[in-house]
């Protein structure tokens, strides 16, 4: 009895752990949006770009939004050359560039393929969710949780799929 206690805290601890990802994870593919959308925008003039102060402790790291993707940036010092690509698949794109202690490292992420991955979650709990009310109605009807064979008249599995329907205590 005690096990079974502990099972089904650790399901319902799971349940609610992954539904509250996939809420975050929304959160995540809205804004990977908003950023997409604003990234094809017209940028400020040079004029009006704040001015970057470089005394600061190495290494910094940036993120940038360029027209279609984002830049993941990692300095250190101030004195390396233009990055040379080493890796490109699909648009994703890393490339670095180093002279003697400054190196620069950059990890070019297409939008579309941050969306696709912050939206895998929100999809599938929805889904999830989708299956467990159609289960959940099918059983206040008396219809097979499966298949939705009507069981009122049968007895132990259902005649179309072989599910055993739960037995409800009370």
């Amino acid at each position: 009895m005690c096990q079974a206690v502990w099972v089904f805290r650790m399901r319902r601890f799971r349940h609610i752990f992954l539904n509250l990802a996939g809420v975050m994870s929304a959160f995540l593919f809205i804004a990977t949006i908003i950023l997409w959308a604003r990234s094809y925008r017209h940028p400020r003039s040079a004029g009006e770009a704040d001015s970057v102060d470089f005394t600061y402790t190495d290494p910094l790291y940036w993120l940038i939004s360029n027209p279609g993707r984002l830049t993941f940036c990692r300095q250190v010092g101030k004195d390396w050359p233009s990055p040379q690509r080493q890796f490109e698949f699909l648009g994703l794109e890393f490339a670095r560039g180093s002279n003697g202690k400054s190196s620069l490292i950059n990890l070019l992420i297409p939008y579309w393929m941050l969306s696709l991955a912050t939206a895998m979650l929100p999809a599938q709990r929805l889904s999830a969710w989708r299956v467990a009310r159609r289960a959940r109605q099918r059983k206040r009807l008396g219809l097979c949780t499966r298949c939705g064979y009507d069981l009122r008249a049968s007895s132990g599995r259902c005649p179309e799929c072989g599910a055993i329907p739960e037995q409800t205590a009370g």
